[in-house]
């Protein structure tokens, strides 16, 4: 899995497999059940969400986080959130989503601070 920020070797592999684009090279977030990645994928800045529990109780979450993120594309939140960058993959057990980040809060004077 990951440890101490480094992702082993059977894990970049099962990540290449599923985004053969993807240049990984940071964990953000690790909590045993999914990974949160930052790198690139197709040459774009990305952060990548994998999940490596097999769990069906979590791997049917997964499907349910997507759907949530292409809800906020059609109706966005008042505060920024990331966006889907690609169509999310499954390759055996490990399914992935491709986020675009954002840049951090919202900034003074935009319309989402003007609303709070």
């Amino acid at each position: 899995m990951a440890s101490a920020g480094v992702i082993d070797p059977p894990l970049r592999a099962r990540i290449r497999a599923a985004l053969p684009d993807a240049q990984v090279d940071t964990v953000l977030h690790d909590n045993g059940k999914a990974l949160v990645l930052s790198g690139t994928v197709a040459g774009q800045r990305a952060v990548v969400k994998v999940l490596v529990d097999p769990d069906p109780f979590w791997a049917g979450k997964f499907p349910a986080e997507i759907t949530i993120y292409r809800a906020f594309e059609v109706a966005p939140p008042p505060a920024p959130v990331p966006k889907l960058q690609h169509q999310p993959r499954h390759v055996g057990p490990l399914r992935t989503a491709v986020l675009r980040p954002f840049a951090g809060p919202t900034a003074r004077g935009s319309p989402a601070h003007r609303r709070r």
